[in-house]
């Protein structure tokens, strides 16, 4: 059950310029997320998570993947940049868009994320499974509106977790997104052994893997490490889709898990390929419905890849097929400023210039005082 709902905000941290206290006073502050408390019967208490919604997401019906943070309490070293990755490529068209959760692990983290507590306590890791499984998953799906996607992030002690989760819990998350799983030497063994077992019985081929590992660490990490990735490669084609990247020498893994890379790599085909020819709307949609069935993802279509091939149409003045994209893409981004701008323009170099005026003016209705449209406006109004 949830017992606490408060807005989380940044005055001007991070992702904002700063502005004038005494200029802006009257503004609103800057919320990027909620806190919620869910109390989990499982593991007898409560436990805070850090919910950051996409941009856009009341003013819409659509449903987003939800990747789940760990580590979310050091807010500025892992969920903020999180937030950040999700916002910047799901706003440039490169990923979805997507819901953060974050968990708070501070003072749990080694009881609830490891196999072995380090520190001697007895691991409740099983019991953190349970809580994800039957507590944590379906409380998001039943308060947010989520895809049936989920990645799970995590750093070190959060890292060994989604191991374990891969290896016990195939089916609770399609990707993973990790950073030095092996760093903690008593999990090293019961890790390599979990594992090895799991592949013979669950099939990974549909799941998706990232590590990120630095060079420099215990020489001993790297050979569990290496010792992991060659009992994928034996795995042949019941393996994950498996992606290792080397951190730079000076990165400071305390500062982010590497969790861009990981994005990136994951939905790497998601931007729709670049031509210099446009590329009509089935083709756009065949695109998209493979991809779909590949990544085990219903994708939409993003705004961009709309506007980039229509606006190629409307270059070479072919309007019929530019006007059937941006007219798909109000179907699907109602409230689109792009989409009432595309329209307009192509109805007004076709003649149809009511249609073209009606377009023009629900565009300034979310941006009034445009001087380009405003003078459009004008212009056809003079004809």
């Amino acid at each position: 059950m949830i017992k606490h709902v408060s807005k989380f905000v940044f005055g001007s941290i991070l992702f904002f310029t700063f502005l004038s206290v005494n200029a802006q006073e009257n503004l609103e502050d800057i919320a990027i997320g909620f806190y919620r408390t869910i109390h989990s019967e499982i593991m007898n208490e409560d436990r805070l998570l850090y919910v950051h919604l996409p941009e856009g997401y009341d003013d819409s019906t659509e449903s987003y993947p939800v990747v789940f943070q760990l580590y979310a309490h050091f807010l500025y070293a892992y969920f903020l940049p999180t937030v950040r990755s999700v916002e910047r490529f799901g706003k440039h068209g490169k990923t979805p868009k997507m819901i953060v959760v974050g968990i708070k692990n501070f003072e749990f983290r080694y009881r609830d994320l490891l196999p072995e507590d380090h520190f001697g306590a007895k691991s409740k890791i099983d019991h953190f499974l349970r809580f994800f499984k039957e507590e944590l998953i379906p409380f998001v799906d039943r308060n947010y509106r989520t895809k049936n996607y989920r990645i799970l992030s995590g750093p070190k002690a959060g890292a060994s977790f989604g191991i374990v989760a891969m290896a016990k819990h195939p089916d609770l998350f399609n990707a993973l997104i990790l950073s030095n799983p092996f760093w903690i030497e008593s999990s090293r063994k019961t890790l390599i052994n979990l594992f090895s077992n799991a592949i013979k019985h669950y099939n990974y081929s549909e799941k998706s893997l990232m590590i990120s590992y630095d060079i420099e660490e215990d020489p001993d990490a790297i050979t569990t490490l290496n010792e992991f990735s060659k009992l994928l490669k034996t795995a042949g084609n019941s393996s994950p889709k498996y992606f290792l990247h080397q951190l730079a020498p000076d990165f400071d893994l305390s500062v982010s898990v590497n969790f861009d890379k990981g994005l990136r790599h994951l939905f790497r085909d998601y931007e729709f390929p670049a031509k210099e020819k446009g590329q009509n709307l089935d083709k756009i949609k065949h695109y998209y419905k493979n991809l779909s069935q590949e990544m085990g993802l219903s994708i939409k279509i993003s705004e961009l890849t709309l506007v980039f091939e229509g606006d190629k149409f409307t270059h070479v003045k072919n309007y019929t097929d530019a006007l059937e994209i941006y007219r798909f893409m109000h179907e699907g981004y109602p409230n689109s400023v792009m989409a009432f701008d595309r329209l307009g323009d192509v109805y007004n170099k076709t003649g149809k210039t009511d249609l073209a005026i009606k377009c023009y003016e629900k565009f300034l209705k979310m941006q009034p005082g445009n001087p380009k449209v405003k003078g459009i406006i004008e212009k056809i109004g003079n004809q």
